[in-house]
């Protein structure tokens, strides 16, 4: 562990000195503007390069490939349970076939697994509003005849 000007400590890499070569007292500051420069142009020059790369793979993509839910009416319908292992039994049939990389799948499950976990909550929420009515009910004379319970998986 290397050191700070001020004496404390820098997880940086230090030099000869004991010091990185951002805290070294060797370095003056525009020598460290320098290193900031070209360590940004050398960023914008791997983005590039990353751009042309992605530009390169998209036409490759399977035409085919799922993706996750947007507001256009011809995206996939995650609006319950049901719907949502359909598209999932699907996509597992497009898996095995080869037509979408796992990667993607992968990335997908998860997107619909958050969209189940909402799902959860929306119906906790109802199951706890009906319950609340149930026993307000009750209070008022009304009886209670049935007691909700959430299932458990």
């Amino acid at each position: 562990m290397g050191r700070k000007k001020d004496g404390g400590v820098c997880l940086a890499t230090p030099t000869g000195d004991g010091y990185c070569p951002r805290h070294s007292p060797a370095f003056n500051a525009d020598q460290r503007r320098e290193w900031s420069r070209r360590g940004y142009k050398a960023l914008q020059r791997h983005q590039q390069v990353l751009t042309k790369q992605i530009a390169a793979v998209v036409p490759q993509l399977p035409p085919d490939v799922p993706l996750p839910p947007v507001p256009d009416p011809s995206a996939p319908d995650w609006s319950d349970a049901t719907k949502i292992r359909e598209y999932l039994q699907d996509l597992a049939v497009r898996v095995a076939a080869g037509n979408v990389p796992v990667s993607v799948a992968e990335m997908l499950r998860k997107l619909a697994e958050s969209v189940l976990k909402v799902i959860d909550i929306e119906i906790d929420a109802l199951i706890a509003e009906k319950v609340e009515q149930r026993l307000a009910a009750g209070a008022q004379g009304g009886g209670m005849d049935v007691i909700v319970e959430r299932a458990q998986p």
